[in-house]
């Protein structure tokens, strides 16, 4: 079922990528080609640009227009950075920062070099592959190692938050290059900390694969 609430997974292509007609920066990051679109973000391929010439890779989820402008959109967008960033494992993707200008928001993840899970299944699909029951099953441990990593996470003094996914679905899981499966978008996830108000009306559903 089709969430339109959904921010799409982070890192999830587009078909086909969408060019930007020029690069667009906010705050520190470059933001180039977009790479995917959700009921209330782009994805796009971007680069962090630090000091003496430091640069980095990154995906960034872009906020888009009119509800950077809704206070309630952002504070769920806001929720979603939160809780992702207190997530540390292999198999979830880091969020490393978040830009608020005011007029644009951001969070920003790790690139993962892959495609997500549904592209996989879809290819299959169309070509009467059958997927090997052993990179399924190593697939759907790694997801749930992701899960249990999230449930498991403390807060800063040691208190069990409890994370809830809610939108476990194959365009929220990338598989890297190297097959690690990786869970993102938690954008519609619960937690017990304090300041989270992500509203329960969004746990269900996905984008449609």
């Amino acid at each position: 079922m089709t969430n339109p609430q959904s921010t799409t997974s982070a890192l999830a292509p587009s078909d086909p990528p969408v060019p930007m007609a020029q690069a667009v920066t906010i705050g520190r990051y470059v933001l180039h080609r977009q790479i995917a679109r959700g009921g209330m973000a782009t994805i796009h391929i971007a680069r962090l640009m630090g000091d003496e010439g430091f640069s980095r890779i990154v995906a960034a989820k872009r906020l888009l227009p009119e509800f950077a402008e809704d206070a309630d959109f952002v504070a769920m967008f806001l929720d979603e950075a939160r809780i992702a960033s207190k997530v540390h494992h292999r198999n979830v993707v880091p969020v490393l920062d978040l830009v608020n200008t005011g007029d644009e928001v951001i969070l920003v993840q790790e690139y993962v070099h892959g495609v997500p899970l549904h592209w996989l299944l879809r290819t299959a699909r169309q070509t009467r592959t059958v997927i090997p029951l052993e990179v399924a099953v190593a697939i759907a441990g790694q997801v749930l190692a992701g899960l249990q990593a999230a449930h498991d996470t403390t807060d800063e003094v040691g208190a069990p938050l409890h994370i809830v996914h809610r939108d476990v679905s194959p365009p929220n899981v990338m598989v890297a290059a190297d097959g690690t499966a990786r869970l993102l978008d938690f954008g519609v996830a619960k937690a017990t900390m304090a300041g989270s108000t992500t509203p329960s009306e969004h746990a269900d559903g996905g984008l449609s694969t």
